[in-house]
C-alpha cells in the first residue's frame, strides 16, 4: 500500500470519514489531525500496537484466489492473530436480539 492508501486507510478508519470527504481535505487537515493523535492516537492504534499488529506484512492472494479467498488462507491469518480469533459463531453465548422498544423499557422498568 503506498502513502496515500494508508493516509486514506487512517483517515477512513479513524475519522469515518467517506473518501469524497478525504478527497476534499488538505494535508493541512491531515496534518492538524496526526499533530493531535501524537498525544491521544485512534483506538484502533492502540490496540494495534499492544497486540504487535502490523509489524509484519500480510501475504498478498493474487489471481483467481483474491476474488473469493480461501479457507486455508483464512485460517493461516486468524492463526497469526493468536487465540481468540477463531472462525466459530461470533454469536454464542449473546442473548437474543429484543428490537421491541416498549420490551426494552419494561425491561430497564420504564413503562
Amino acid at each position: 500500500m503506498d502513502g496515500w492508501g494508508h493516509i486514506y486507510g487512517l483517515l477512513a478508519t479513524a475519522c469515518g470519514y467517506t473518501y469524497p470527504v478525504i478527497d476534499e481535505m488538505t494535508l493541512f487537515d491531515f496534518e492538524e489531525l496526526t499533530k493531535y493523535w501524537v498525544e491521544h492516537p485512534p483506538l484502533h492504534i492502540l490496540v494495534g500496537a499492544c497486540l504487535g499488529v502490523g509489524k509484519h506484512r500480510w501475504p498478498t492472494v493474487s489471481g483467481p484466489d483474491r476474488a473469493r479467498g480461501t479457507d486455508a488462507n483464512l485460517d493461516a491469518v486468524l492463526a497469526e492473530l493468536g487465540p481468540g480469533f477463531g472462525a466459530g459463531d461470533v454469536h454464542a453465548g449473546l442473548a437474543a436480539v429484543v428490537l421491541n422498544i416498549a420490551e426494552l423499557r419494561r425491561r430497564v422498568g420504564r413503562d
